[in-house]
C-alpha cells in the first residue's frame, strides 16, 4: 500500500509543479487573449509565444519528472516508484500531445524527456 501511495502522490506532485509552471509562464510572458476551453486555440498561442515560454512549458516535464519521481521514491521507500511516476508523466506529456497541438520539439520533449529525467531519478535511488 505504501508503494502504490508514493507513486500516486509523486505523480500528484509532477502534475502540480507542470501546473505551477505553466501558471508562472502565463505571468512572466505576455500571451495574447484566447479561448482557453479551444485547444486549438492553445495551440496557436503556443506557437505564438516567445522561444523562452515555449522552453519554460518543454522543461517542465523533466522537472515534474524529476520532483515527483524523487518524493515517490522516498514516500515509497522503493526505486521502482520513480520510474512508475516517470511513465506516468510520459503518459500525459503524450496525452498533452495529443490533445493540444504544439511545435513538433515540443512534442517530442514533452514525450522524451520525462525518461531522461527518470534515468537522474534512478541514478539518485542508488539503483544505478
Amino acid at each position: 500500500m505504501r508503494k502504490l501511495l508514493g507513486v500516486l502522490f509523486g505523480a500528484a506532485i509532477g502534475i502540480g509543479v507542470i501546473a505551477g509552471l505553466a501558471r508562472l509562464n502565463l505571468h512572466l510572458f505576455h500571451w495574447p487573449d484566447f479561448d482557453w476551453r479551444s485547444p486549438q486555440a492553445w495551440g496557436d498561442a503556443i506557437a505564438a509565444a516567445p522561444m523562452t515560454a515555449q522552453v519554460m512549458i518543454a522543461s517542465g516535464w523533466s522537472i515534474a519528472t524529476l520532483a515527483g519521481g524523487l518524493i515517490a521514491m522516498r514516500a515509497a521507500n522503493w526505486p521502482g516508484a520513480g520510474w512508475l511516476v516517470t511513465l506516468l508523466l510520459a503518459l500525459a506529456g503524450a496525452a498533452s500531445v495529443l490533445l493540444m497541438p504544439q511545435p513538433l520539439w515540443m512534442q517530442i520533449v514533452a514525450v522524451a524527456s520525462p525518461f531522461a529525467a527518470g534515468l537522474v531519478v534512478w541514478g539518485a535511488s542508488g539503483a544505478a
